[in-house]
């Protein structure tokens, strides 16, 4: 009987006693009548006591379970946040848009006042990812990235003459001198 009482408490808590007690003594009753080495227990009971060390240092031990968990939960719901932003918001100017004045009105529901809705909605068509110039700009970005270091500067030379033939000398000025390097990764 001494060993299913030991046996069960110590799969237990220490801050759960009552309950633990109460299965015990069911888990005695259960098994009663017992023989053993010719004797019979007819009946069986256990009483259980922690002592204030032992509760209060579990008390700490679960804080600290209950502390650390709900880091991790804060965790996990930055990263997931983290995600959804990079996959979903910031993949065009106008989400991003659209996504920052629901943010700020969330308690209301609705775009804040003097918002053109007509104009999110053209501007999210504009970045959509088979908007013709949006295919134009993978196309040459895929083009870039298989020119050699010589081959982009003889383009971009050639790109700056014509925003300067067509008049788009601000424009022109603003292409960097040389491209060192080839762009990285393929856009979405």
């Amino acid at each position: 009987m001494r060993l299913v009482a030991q046996s069960m408490a110590k799969q237990r808590s220490v801050l759960r006693a009552e309950a633990t007690e109460q299965d015990i003594n069911y888990e005695l009753r259960r098994r009663t009548p017992w023989l053993t080495e010719g004797i019979e227990i007819q009946r069986a009971q256990v009483s259980l006591h922690v002592d204030d060390h032992t509760r209060s240092s579990a008390e700490r031990m679960a804080q600290l379970r209950r502390e650390t968990a709900l880091e991790d939960m804060a965790r996990q719901q930055t990263a997931a946040r983290i995600r959804f932003m990079l996959d979903e918001v910031l993949r065009t100017p106008a989400t991003a848009r659209l996504y920052l004045a629901l943010e700020q009105n969330a308690q209301h529901g609705a775009l804040p006042p003097g918002t053109d809705i007509n104009e999110i909605v053209r501007e999210t068509q504009q970045w959509h990812p088979q908007a013709q110039w949006v295919v134009i700009a993978q196309l040459l970005h895929t083009f870039l990235t298989n020119l050699s270091a010589e081959d982009r500067g003889d383009l971009l030379r050639t790109v700056r003459g014509m925003f300067e033939e067509y008049g788009e000398k601000e424009l022109a000025e603003q292409l960097p001198v040389t491209l060192h390097e080839a762009p990285q990764g393929r856009p979405a």
